[in-house]
């Protein structure tokens, strides 16, 4: 690796110290790098949609596009319904008690290395 050198006028850097001259003496730090892994939280999921499967019964299919590099996904749906799962697909269903008439919101976060990506919310009315 080539040491990058910058030089302006009383300092100098170079990739591990940065050096100045402060009040008639050099002020040294010592520079740690840390690599970047890209294990940062993941984007939001694109494209979540909701549709009703069985109006009657409350059932409603959410899906939304992949995420690249997430491992998996975290579902949570509240309003008329609350509850929450982790699941590897790009999809959930929801099943039952959703009454005619009434709402439901789903959020959907990417889970990666890097820990709950941001969020993605879509709201669906039964009826």
């Amino acid at each position: 690796m080539k040491a990058l050198r910058v030089h302006s006028a009383g300092a100098w850097a170079d990739a591990a110290h940065i050096r100045r001259y402060d009040g008639g003496r050099w002020v040294e730090v010592e520079l740690t790098p840390e690599p970047v892994t890209g294990d940062g939280p993941l984007p939001a999921p694109t494209g979540l949609t909701g549709k009703k499967d069985s109006p009657l019964w409350g059932e409603h299919t959410f899906t939304w596009d992949p995420v690249p590099g997430a491992t998996g996904y975290a579902v949570a749906w509240s309003d008329a319904l609350t509850g929450s799962v982790e699941t590897t697909e790009a999809t959930h269903r929801v099943r039952g008690g959703l009454d005619w008439g009434r709402s439901l919101t789903v959020t959907v976060c990417a889970l990666g290395p890097g820990g709950k990506g941001a969020p993605a919310t879509v709201t669906i009315k039964n009826g």
